[in-house]
């Protein structure tokens, strides 16, 4: 298994409500081509659940979150999982790129993008844990001033 896998997309993101469809097409094709640059050669697409994390940075075109991840799933399917049912976990942020991320170590790539100042979208894919139901973040341990109910720290 070649998971985690992440990538980077150069240019602004478009919206899977966005009126021309040829601008969603090309938009696919530059996700599915910045994906094949780093998925390794002769590698099949995994057949387990995954889990995806997606950040747009933006700077003029800001795209409605919930509107990003359908058309990279698109563009992902086939070459880095086999169907969307396999897609069990999905976290979509958008930031302005003037936004200094705090970036942990798995995530070099995107830090490395941001200090462009140019539109790009982050994608990371992992294996997703099936068993786990984490609604608070993996930090957060109070929710509204409170400790949350069965936090052990």
């Amino acid at each position: 298994m070649t998971l985690p896998f992440e990538f980077v997309v150069d240019g602004p993101a478009v919206s899977q409500q966005a009126r021309r469809s040829g601008l969603r097409d090309e938009w696919r094709e530059r996700v599915r081509s910045a994906a094949e640059e780093r998925w390794p050669d002769d590698t099949i697409p995994v057949e387990s659940p995954v889990k995806f994390s997606i950040v747009n940075f933006y700077d003029l075109n800001e795209v409605d979150v919930d509107n990003i991840p359908k058309l990279i799933l698109d563009a992902l399917k086939g070459l880095i999982f086999i169907d969307d049912s396999q897609v069990t976990d999905l976290t979509c942020l958008k930031r302005h790129v003037g936004t200094a991320p705090i970036v942990g170590p798995p995530a070099d790539l995107m830090s490395e993008s941001t200090y462009s100042g140019q539109d790009f979208t982050y994608v990371r894919v992992e294996e997703a844990n099936v068993l786990e139901v984490n609604v608070y973040g993996d930090d957060d341990s109070r929710v509204g001033g409170q400790a949350r109910p069965g936090y052990s720290g």
